[in-house]
């Protein structure tokens, strides 16, 4: 099984073992309650029936997989996530049935404030 992953415009295919086409490991972020990220080593494809008791967490930034390692590709939504979960600070993407599951999220922007005026206390004698 391979993933596509794409952080900064710059593309990566990784296997199921979390390594490149040189044999190197990447840095995956996973989504965070606030909406932020938090970037840890990716290390790859792990069972449902293995990650029991890990802490699950959503990881993004993938665009597609391929199930049969390269001939077809499975594209994901512009806006989703892979079930994974996290160990010893590593992220694994959690496979049911051999296939991962994503779910569309709506992402978090940035708190705008149209107005930055605001009154001065009138200090009177």
């Amino acid at each position: 099984m391979q993933f596509r992953y794409v952080k900064s415009h710059v593309g990566q295919r990784v296997d199921d073992k979390g390594q490149d086409h040189r044999g190197r490991t990447i840095q995956v972020p996973c989504l965070l309650k606030d909406g932020t990220t938090k970037e840890a080593l990716f290390r790859g494809a792990i069972d449902v029936n293995e990650c029991d008791n890990y802490q699950r967490v959503k990881l993004v930034g993938f665009t597609s997989y391929s199930p049969d390692d390269g001939q077809t590709w499975v594209k994901l939504e512009t806006h989703s996530y892979l079930v994974g979960v996290r160990v010893w600070d590593e992220h694994y993407i959690v496979l049911y049935d051999g296939l991962p599951k994503a779910f569309i999220y709506e992402p978090i922007g940035p708190t705008r404030y149209y107005n930055n005026v605001v009154p001065f206390p009138v200090n009177k004698p």
